[in-house]
C-alpha cells in the first residue's frame, strides 16, 4: 500500500517538474506605428520614388496600376521574422519544441492624389509563417515535424516607416 502511495507520489511530482518546464506558443506583440502619411509631392513624383524604392531595395513587384493607385509586391519569403515581423515565441517542453520557419511577406502600397502637391500613401503589409511542432524520438534522438499550422505575423513598423521617411525626403 506504501509503495504504491509512494510510486504515485512520485510520477505526479515527475509530471509537475516536466510540465512546469514547458512554455507554450505565445502569439506575436500588436504594434503602433504610422502606417499612413501625407507626402508634400505629386502624385507622379511619389510614384516614381516608390518604384526606386522598390527596384532598389530588390523587392519583385506583382501588380502596380497606376490607375488603380496601387503597388503590390510579389509575396517573399525569407527564414526568419528579424525586424520586420513578429510571429510570437515558439514554445518548447520535454520532448517537443516550437519552430517558427518560412516567413513570407507581401507590401501593398495605395496612393490618393490630395491636391497637385500632395499625395496620400497607405502601407500594408501582410505577414505569415510556418508554426512547426517537432517532437523527438527518443530512440534515434532526431526531431520530426508532428503539426505545421500557418500563423499571422504583426508588422513591427520598420518597412512602413522606411517608405514613409523615403517619401518624404
Amino acid at each position: 500500500m506504501k509503495t504504491n502511495l509512494l510510486i504515485s507520489l512520485i510520477v505526479v511530482l515527475v509530471v509537475l517538474f516536466l510540465s512546469g518546464c514547458a512554455t507554450p506558443y505565445k502569439p506575436p506583440q500588436t504594434y503602433k506605428f504610422e502606417k499612413e502619411r501625407v507626402v508634400n509631392k505629386s502624385y507622379d513624383k511619389v510614384w516614381e520614388m516608390l518604384i526606386t524604392f522598390f527596384v532598389e531595395a530588390d523587392i519583385p513587384i506583382e501588380q502596380m496600376d497606376k490607375t488603380s493607385n496601387v503597388i503590390r509586391s510579389k509575396t517573399m519569403k525569407y527564414g526568419s521574422s528579424g525586424q520586420l515581423c513578429d510571429c510570437g515565441v515558439p514554445g518548447s517542453g520535454f520532448g517537443w519544441q516550437g519552430k517558427i520557419e518560412e516567413v513570407s511577406c507581401n507590401w501593398n502600397i495605395l496612393l490618393t492624389k490630395i491636391n497637385e502637391n500632395q499625395t496620400k500613401v497607405r502601407v500594408v503589409a501582410n505577414y505569415n509563417a510556418l508554426h512547426n511542432l517537432l517532437k523527438m524520438d527518443f530512440n534515434t534522438k532526431l526531431w520530426y515535424i508532428t503539426k505545421a499550422t500557418t500563423i499571422n505575423c504583426n508588422s513591427t513598423g520598420y518597412f512602413e516607416s522606411a517608405i514613409l521617411e523615403f517619401l518624404s525626403k
